[in-house]
């Protein structure tokens, strides 16, 4: 009997495909294919241009989750390069508002950031469009079998939800 498998796409493909809709709709990126490396964990690259891309790259380093483990002990690492270096992350930062409009200057889903107080600690909000991120996934749940999630919601999957101990909620732009 010749029966026709069903295959899914693994949660490592879902992650390069959020972190590339996401980070990378940015007209100063460019989000390599992940590769596999030979502890059988997964690398993506992420090339930032522009004048001020060192810095930028740094930014971006700072706040993207680039240590993400999708599959039991599976991980995938970040790396963000300027003019072909690795560019490691910030030390430390003074101005979180700054740091995200850095990162995500150019990036056609961010709006803004703004920074609250909430019983003593200060809570960072990115500001995302109002846009739904769609991409092949092999979602039996859906007709079209894509992955469908609200701008705001996959930048989250793909942001550290601490930086440096201050909390990053994402969010959508608040439209009538």
């Amino acid at each position: 009997m010749n029966e026709e498998m069903t295959q899914l796409s693994p949660p490592i493909y879902t992650y390069f495909n959020a972190l590339k809709h996401t980070i990378g709709n940015d007209p100063e990126l460019n989000v390599f294919d992940m590769v596999n490396t030979e502890d059988g964990n997964y690398l993506i690259q992420v090339d930032v241009a522009g004048i001020r891309g060192h810095e930028k790259a740094q930014a971006l380093a700072t706040i993207v989750d680039s240590d993400k483990t999708v599959m039991g002990d599976t991980k995938v690492f970040v790396e963000f390069l300027h003019r072909g270096q690795v560019i490691q992350p910030f030390e430390n930062v003074i101005n979180y508002l700054t740091l995200f409009n850095t990162a995500f200057k150019t990036n056609r889903l961010y709006v803004k950031i703004e920074s609250t107080l909430s019983l003593g600690k200060h809570i960072l909000y990115p500001i995302f469009e109002k846009e739904v991120i769609q991409f092949f996934n092999d979602d039996l749940s859906d007709f079209h079998q894509n992955f469908n999630g609200v701008a705001a919601s996959v930048f989250r999957d793909v942001l550290k939800e601490f930086v440096f101990n201050v909390q990053v909620l994402t969010t959508t732009e608040d439209k009538q």
